[in-house]
């Protein structure tokens, strides 16, 4: 009953991403493309447009696209396993998720490719508040630690325990509703949470808290995070105009996290629901990620990262063991290596 019940949320799932994909591409936009002589190129999203976003909202906003000969629909999401699970089907050839819902959807044979990597680590964090005794990654031995229920950070956790020679019998967890977490921390009722830099801190700032934060790319499971990837099949089929997508939506990012002022304001022209004041904090929270892990340019994941990242999901059994991790990514859609933009941020 539960097997089926799953099915059916991400049947749901993916019929809402098909719907807001149908509503993106508006009549009055198409036109526009088809006059301007643009190649139309629908983007699906991980998730509602934010922070997270801000690279493809000003590449659209500042002509970057068009200037590549493009007119791309930037399509909301409801998830990054949906995201995969579209492109994989085709019903969009280019989308924008956490590079895990990606991996293991490539391990069981689906046509995806990473070829952009924006987050080179991922958010995911342990926190706990400053004064409360703990200060180096050592003191979570004998603590309380919550975790939200359905995410990635439990069965990763571990493997960052082993990393730090801590007993994994010292440390009590304690699985809650995402909802519930920061509130669980801030009561005292647990020491720490596996929680993220681009949520659950912000959630923490915003309520005064000051935290200790220990990032799991630095501590033990350096997983490559929210990627560009496509349909392997359409890409082969496209490579010009996946070049050339690739390209101007890392122009853009380079400029939103130069000018993340202008970055917002671009994501509220192009989303007009969209909320200024806490994409412009997702995009503050997420500016270490873009040069994590060792990258040294903007968008491209290193090959040591990718064998860390495939020992990371074999580890917690995501992916088959000994899979190759070159099947993961290519970055022959990336610009050519003197063109590409060094890290900085």
């Amino acid at each position: 009953m539960a097997h089926k019940r799953g099915h059916f949320a991400r049947l749901v799932a993916v019929l809402l991403a098909l719907a807001l994909l149908a509503s993106a591409c508006g009549d009055s936009d198409k036109k526009a493309a088809e006059e301007a002589g643009l190649t139309q190129v629908v983007f699906q999203l991980n998730w509602v447009p934010g922070g997270f976003h801000a690279g493809f909202a000003v590449a659209r906003d500042k002509g970057f696209y068009e200037e590549e000969g493009l007119f791309v629909f930037l399509v909301p999401g409801s998830g990054s396993a949906t995201t995969a699970q579209m492109v994989a089907a085709g019903n969009a050839y280019l989308g924008n998720a956490d590079a895990v819902s990606v991996s293991q959807l490539v391990a069981q044979d689906a046509p995806l490719k990473v070829i952009a990597t924006l987050f080179q680590g991922t958010p995911s964090q342990v926190t706990a508040l400053k004064g409360t005794g703990i200060e180096v990654f050592a003191d979570l031995a004998g603590k309380t630690i919550a975790y939200p229920t359905g995410g990635q950070q439990a069965p990763q956790f571990p493997l960052l325990l082993e990393a730090n020679n801590i007993d994994p019998d010292s440390v009590t967890l304690v699985g809650v509703p995402r909802e519930a977490l920061v509130v669980q921390l801030l009561e005292g009722n647990v020491d720490a949470i596996l929680g993220s830099s681009d949520f659950f801190s912000i959630q923490l700032a915003d309520r005064g808290a000051e935290t200790v934060d220990f990032p799991f790319y630095e501590y033990g499971a350096p997983t490559v995070a929210t990627s560009i990837f496509g349909n392997e099949n359409w890409m082969k089929e496209n490579p010009e105009i996946t070049k050339a997508f690739v390209k101007a939506s890392l122009r853009g990012w380079a400029y939103a996290l130069d000018n993340p002022d202008e970055a917002v304001a671009a994501i509220k022209t192009i989303f007009r629901d969209a909320n200024e004041e806490v994409a412009l904090k997702e995009l503050a929270a997420t500016i270490p990620l873009y040069c994590a892990n060792n990258a040294e340019f903007l968008g491209k994941a290193t090959e040591e990262a990718w064998v860390n990242h495939q020992a990371v999901l074999e580890r917690v059994e995501a992916v088959p063991v000994g899979f190759d991790p070159k099947r993961f990514y290519t970055y022959d859609y990336l610009p050519p290596a003197a063109e590409l933009i060094a890290c900085k941020w």
